[in-house]
């Protein structure tokens, strides 16, 4: 009986009953940790994580996240708009938004008044900031922090 089950298995392709189960439940649970993390809120753009995208973007919307891999310029025309950069995310290129999150892996150049890196996050390249928070990882980057004063700057202010 053995053999008939091992050779049915190799021809089909079926697998003992318990391995099955242990496998599904975890790919199950993988893909619920996933789909929650992708779900898209209103006022928010996406790039999934099973894409890959050269070129443009120019986004109108409120947030726009990033899943996939993208290589080219990511630019947020709204003010106060947001581009977050997931854990499965790969950017290479230039990101100019008022706010960046990055949870991901940057590789360029970043204009923002504020950026955050995520304990997952790594930067390579040139950030522009108002306003840098990180808890990952700045790898060869070259910070550039923005002056918030105008040329004329007001009476009775030194510059620090």
């Amino acid at each position: 009986m053995n053999w008939f089950r091992t050779t049915l298995s190799s021809l089909f392709g079926f697998a003992r009953r318990s391995a099955v189960k242990r496998d599904t439940r975890a790919r199950i649970s993988e893909l619920l940790i996933v789909e929650a993390s992708d779900a898209l809120k209103p006022g928010e753009g996406h790039l999934a994580a099973d894409a890959e995208f050269s070129g443009v973007i120019l986004s109108r919307s409120d947030r726009f996240r990033i899943s996939g891999e993208c290589t080219g310029e990511l630019r947020q025309l709204r003010r106060g708009a947001s581009i977050v950069i997931s854990q499965t995310a790969k950017v290479n290129g230039k990101i100019v938004s008022t706010n960046v999150e990055i949870n991901g892996a940057v590789m360029g150049e970043i204009d923002s008044k504020s950026v955050s890196v995520s304990k997952g996050g790594v930067i390579q390249g040139v950030v522009e900031y108002e306003t840098l928070q990180v808890r990952g990882q700045l790898k060869h980057a070259d910070l550039r922090p923005k002056e918030f004063w105008n040329k004329e700057k007001p009476k009775g202010v030194t510059h620090i």
